[in-house]
């Protein structure tokens, strides 16, 4: 049962740090969707021209 939850929590441990949202920057609404579900993500780019999820 362990192996099942492994996998996905190195998704977890990996994962980009939030950034807060800065108002005076364009947002970028990334979206994905198939037959079986969807999922979006809202973005902005750091310093360095990085899309980074906002919190």
């Amino acid at each position: 049962m362990n192996e099942a939850f492994a996998e996905p929590n190195l998704g977890l441990i990996n994962a980009q740090n939030l950034k807060l949202p800065e108002f005076e920057k364009k947002f970028t609404l990334k979206t994905d969707a198939s037959n079986t579900g969807l999922g979006a993500v809202l973005v902005q780019e750091n310093k360095n021209g990085k899309l980074i999820p906002v919190q």
